[in-house]
């Protein structure tokens, strides 16, 4: 690879990076602001790729049909449902005219496909500059995902799962705690209330104490994720 060659991959990285930081704060909040952005990215990423093509001379694909056919045809595990899927997610990136160079196409099936007999993308066929440079957006990405998550737990949108879990554990053993006290000093009004027998005061307390106890186990269960949920 020569040092014009590195030079312009790099650059293409750092638009695709621009790209995905606009698409992530189009699709969390979509403003006409971020819209604005994400086109602004889009179309330089778009125009960067379209004139690296024509430089180049690769074959280009005019739309995302056109582009899953040689994807099957070469071996790849592919349907345009998954295409368009992709493409909505930021995976697969389109030009402005929803044409896809040769290059973006195999870039995007070693990264997000595999093949028809099961194996994965070549990606270990990359060269080590490509490599590098991969491992150079991805750990931009991490660090600017870090950042937000930062910034969203310290401005209150976000709070530790093990602190919430710690919170409601404290919440639930004191209410517990309540209850139980409740239940143990009211039982005397509660039957003197219902005109009954003083002397079944134990046996209510007991009844009481059971109805709280199953209560407090439901509400002191761990909270669960979203996947974990969909696991069960």
């Amino acid at each position: 690879m020569t040092t014009l060659d590195a030079a312009i991959n790099t650059r293409e990285a750092e638009l695709r990076v621009a790209y995905d930081a606009a698409f992530e704060s189009a699709r969390q909040k979509p403003t006409v602001a971020n819209r604005r952005e994400l086109k602004k990215a889009e179309r330089a990423l778009g125009d960067f790729q379209k004139e690296r093509a024509e430089d180049s001379g690769e074959a280009v694909y005019r739309n995302i049909p056109e582009m899953v056919a040689a994807l099957d045809a070469d071996g790849w595990k592919i349907s345009d449902s998954t295409a368009y899927e992709h493409r909505d997610q930021g995976k697969l990136r389109l030009r402005s005219d929803g044409s896809i160079p040769e290059s973006t196409a195999s870039d995007y099936a070693r990264h997000h496909l595999r093949k028809k007999d099961g194996t994965p993308g070549s990606v270990a066929g990359e060269s080590p500059q490509e490599q590098k440079l991969q491992e150079e957006i991805l750990r931009i990405r991490a660090d600017r995902l870090q950042r937000e998550l930062k910034y969203r737990e310290s401005s209150g949108e976000l709070i530790p799962r093990n602190q919430v879990e710690i919170e409601l554990a404290e919440r639930a053993s004191n209410l517990r705690s309540y209850l139980d006290a409740v239940a143990r000093s009211s039982a005397g009004r509660i039957i003197k209330v219902a005109n009954g027998d003083p002397q079944k005061s134990a046996e209510l307390i007991t009844f009481l104490l059971g109805m709280y106890r199953k209560a407090m186990d439901n509400y002191s269960r761990p909270i669960k994720g979203f996947e974990e949920e969909e696991e069960i």
